[in-house]
């Protein structure tokens, strides 16, 4: 299993249960860089950034995606509400970083 330290980039139209944006994740092994989710477009600019840390003060997290999947028209595969999460590697602790709708 690969730690990430994550990035978050807001981008315009994000809110807090509808996240538009880059989530970036630096591994903590070998520091490659990788985009983990992206769910932005050309016509959105960047509003800010943040660098998430658990409670305990730890950067690194076990990452992971859930979206809740749905018929659309009798055809199965429309994404729909999902959530971003991590599991900080020093205590444990599971966080949510963001949803999407």
């Amino acid at each position: 299993m690969v730690a990430f330290e994550i990035t978050i980039e807001h981008h315009t139209g994000s809110k807090k249960g509808d996240f538009k944006g880059v989530i970036w994740g630096e591994c903590t092994k070998c520091g490659n860089r990788k985009r983990l989710l992206s769910f932005t477009g050309e016509h959105r600019e960047r509003l800010r950034e943040e660098k998430p840390a658990c409670e305990c003060g730890n950067r690194s997290f076990i990452v992971g995606e859930c979206e809740r999947i749905e018929g659309d028209e009798g055809v199965m595969g429309f994404f729909d509400e999902g959530v971003v999460v991590g599991k900080c590697c020093r205590c444990g602790r599971n966080r949510a970083f963001v949803y999407t709708d």
